[in-house]
């Protein structure tokens, strides 16, 4: 019996051992793909960009000629090509930000990430309602930036034919910590939150397609679908789950839940 225990555990502590070995590779991945979006690519763009526009003010090209349009086209491409590689530089570095866990007051850092908001997309008509909402565990800067991502998707798909809305609710719940040992079960407090909003919002079927890194429903907003994809990147780091549920043409909810309390072994 003892000895059978005794295996159990190692083979439990050299599976342990090994998925620590893929996550510290996959987050020195990360990191180099940040020194790659910070410079080796961007350089390059930039050449590219300012060899297009020394060549612009050299020439005269007509307007209504082929050779404009297929210049004017060449520029949108470099725009969008930095505009990718900014975005892309801010997954990495947000989703590996060093910032310590403190007790975070969450009321507090969504009337600052509204204030952004409101600020970034020249906004004044968000009716924002925030319910009582109980401390927990986080990374300030880039729990502060989910509600960013959160609050400004919902005015960039707000309806045309009301006033935006947005209700921020939360409650306490007992959720397990366990998320992949199906039979393993220790439950502890966490957070329920939820944006509900009352905007153009979706069909169902999208609901997991959303959170995909570069997927994007609406395209006449701008962004390249990053913003819930790294959304869901800082709450799973944050040992949380995130969901969405939304209605074509009535709005849509965001469902975060997160530990009240982070395990220290698991922060530093």
């Amino acid at each position: 019996m003892l000895n059978r225990l005794k295996d159990e555990l190692e083979s439990n502590q050299f599976e342990l051992d090994r998925k620590i070995s893929v996550l510290r590779e996959r987050s020195q991945e990360y990191l180099q793909m940040g020194k790659i979006f910070m410079h080796d690519m961007q350089e390059p763009i930039r050449k590219i960009n300012l060899f297009f526009d020394t060549f612009m003010r050299k020439v005269d090209i007509p307007e209504n000629t082929e050779d404009f349009r297929h210049l004017t086209v060449i520029r949108k491409s470099i725009t969008r090509l930095r505009f990718m590689m900014r975005s892309m530089l801010d997954f990495v570095q947000v989703s590996n930000a060093a910032d310590p866990v403190t007790l975070l007051k969450p009321a507090k850092l969504i009337m600052e990430a509204r204030d952004q908001v409101m600020s970034d997309q020249n906004f004044a008509n968000l009716d924002l309602r925030i319910g009582e909402m109980s401390d927990f565990d986080g990374r300030e800067t880039q729990i502060k930036r989910v509600f960013y991502e959160l609050l400004k998707n919902a005015v960039e798909n707000k309806s045309p034919d009301r006033e935006l809305m947005v209700e921020v609710t939360a409650v306490i719940s007992e959720e397990n910590i366990y998320r992949n040992h199906l039979s393993k079960y220790k439950y502890t407090d966490h957070i329920k939150i939820e944006f509900n909003d009352n905007g153009v919002g979706f069909e169902s079927r999208f609901d997991d397609y959303v959170f995909g890194l570069l997927n994007k429903l609406n395209t006449a907003t701008p962004g390249l679908g990053v913003g819930l994809a790294l959304c869901k990147q800082v709450i799973s780091s944050h040992y949380g789950t995130m969901k969405v549920k939304s209605r074509a043409g009535e709005g849509t909810s965001i469902i975060i839940i997160l530990p009240l309390k982070q395990i220290p072994e698991y922060t530093n």
